[in-house]
C-alpha cells in the first residue's frame, strides 16, 4: 500500500514540474495537497473496507 502512495505522490511531483502547472505554483500546491489527501482517503478504505467516518 505504501509502495502504491508513492508511486501516486511520485506521479503527481512528476506533473508538477511541468512548466505549465508551476505558473499557478499556489493553487497547484494546494491541489496536490488536495489530491493526496483524497488517494490516502481512497488507500484507507481499501486496506479496512471502510470510510474514515466510520461507514461501510
Amino acid at each position: 500500500m505504501n509502495e502504491l502512495r508513492s508511486k501516486i505522490i511520485e506521479t503527481m511531483l512528476k506533473m508538477s514540474s511541468n512548466p505549465e502547472w508551476k505558473e499557478g505554483s499556489d493553487w497547484t500546491r494546494g491541489y496536490h495537497a488536495g489530491m493526496i489527501g483524497a488517494f490516502d482517503m481512497i488507500l484507507e478504505w481499501i486496506r479496512t473496507g471502510e470510510y474514515k467516518d466510520g461507514r461501510s
